[in-house]
């Protein structure tokens, strides 16, 4: 079975490191969380 994956994108570092703690904290059991600061960096995460 695939791993499921949430990709969360923002270029400010302080809503993106808020957002990752929260799904973490509430998705971090069935869903491994990614950061990216941009579409380049997320895009990355799909090879």
């Amino acid at each position: 079975m695939a791993t499921k994956v949430i990709i969360c994108v923002d270029d400010d570092p302080c809503i993106l490191t808020s957002l990752g703690e929260q799904l973490k904290r509430n998705f971090g059991n069935d869903y491994e969380i990614e950061l990216a600061s941009s579409a380049i960096e997320a895009i990355g995460f799909m090879w």
